[in-house]
């Protein structure tokens, strides 16, 4: 049987670091992911954008800066945004949803100052 939901974070963080590394159009020619140890961080013309953090059943891509440009940017997805007193924190809960990840990032830079 296909499950077209993949519950695990890591696996998850790696499908939605294949569709950023993927992909060199649409304006993810800009993008880029960095490891360092544990830590992930998407990149965005070579300045950190987010961090990757992979949980029991999805993964979180916190945001430190831009928080209005990506609450406004996820206002026009399906993912879910937790706020916090730190970084805008998306949730990204299946492999399915890492294409609106990618659109998240693309929208976000587009509405960044």
């Amino acid at each position: 049987m296909v499950r077209d939901r993949l519950p695990d974070g890591d696996r998850i963080a790696e499908v939605l670091r294949a569709e950023i590394d993927g992909r060199e159009t649409a304006g993810l020619e800009r993008f880029s992911i960095e490891t360092t140890g544990d830590d992930t961080t998407i990149v965005c013309d070579e300045s950190p954008l987010a961090e990757i953090v992979p949980r029991e059943t999805g993964v979180e891509m916190r945001f430190p800066e831009g928080t209005t440009a990506v609450r406004s940017a996820a206002e026009h997805t399906s993912l879910e945004v937790e706020e916090t007193e730190g970084p805008v924190v998306v949730v990204v809960d299946s492999a399915a949803e890492t294409k609106a990840a990618v659109d998240l990032l693309v929208a976000v830079v587009d509405r960044l100052p």
